[in-house]
């Protein structure tokens, strides 16, 4: 039986650490608590969405680093005992050129229009967990580990999210069960967080907390900071993957 963690435990080497030069105003944004069942369907239109500030205001990291991103996007946050939840508002003035290549777990996220969501669940600068989408709800996970030197693409946890493709743009409704990650066992959560969005057509990539061009997403020195969620519990984390093996005679 094999015993597969949730996260590795991964070895800090502050020589490599990046940090922004002089002191920086973070974005922030609030998680906003329900009690109301979220249905998952890409429609948002739940009156407790209304309810969420939006992250919004992307900045462009290409092609033209430090210009506000040609489309809008707006992400609002809730969570519930159980999970947390995403509703992303991914405004296009031409959804007809919207790019999909794939819808397979697992895809090239690089290829298409899409989303990412980056969780630094423990507020370190280095370490994340990764959540790509694409308009046709593709999906794909990430454990980034020391700000992606080390990424575990083979991490795969539950998680849900349902998109819908309309005039405007499309949207999608990402759900995170808290037991899909770790982060401390602590009254009150800080979570770095940021949000990256791809215009494949114009090969744009505009990110919510801007981040200089030479590095990445994982670089979570440059994040926000997620506040608002209250008394929730991490999962345990683990899966037992049991294997048969036979010996030939």
């Amino acid at each position: 039986m094999a015993l597969l963690l949730g996260w590795p435990l991964a070895a800090a080497h502050d020589s490599g650490k990046i940090r922004p030069a002089g002191k920086r105003q973070k974005k922030e944004v609030i998680a906003v608590s329900t009690e109301t069942p979220v249905k998952l369907d890409g429609v948002l239109d739940e009156p407790i969405w209304r309810r969420a500030q939006p992250a919004a205001d992307f900045i462009q990291r290409e092609p033209n680093q430090g210009q506000p991103a040609t489309e809008k996007t707006e992400v609002r946050i809730l969570y519930d005992r159980k999970a947390i939840y995403f509703g992303v508002y991914v405004y296009d003035s031409e959804p007809e050129k919207l790019i999909i290549n794939s819808l397979e777990q697992d895809f090239t996220h690089g290829n298409d229009d899409g989303i990412g969501i980056y969780l630094d669940t423990f507020d370190d600068d280095r370490n994340a967990f990764v959540f790509y989408t694409n308009p046709a709800g593709a999906k794909k996970e990430v454990q980034a580990i020391d700000e992606g030197r080390d990424q575990n693409v083979a991490w795969e946890d539950v998680w849900d999210v349902k998109t819908r493709i309309t005039e405007e743009g499309w949207f999608a409704e990402v759900r995170i069960p808290f037991k899909s990650l770790r982060f401390p066992r602590s009254k009150e959560q800080h979570w770095g967080i940021n949000f990256q969005r791809r215009v494949r057509r114009r090969n744009e990539q505009s990110d919510w907390s801007p981040i200089p061009r030479r590095f990445s997403g994982y670089n979570l020195v440059f994040a926000g900071d997620l506040k608002g969620i209250e008394n929730v519990r991490p999962g345990r984390n683990f899966k037992l993957k049991p294997f048969v093996t036979a010996a030939c005679q």
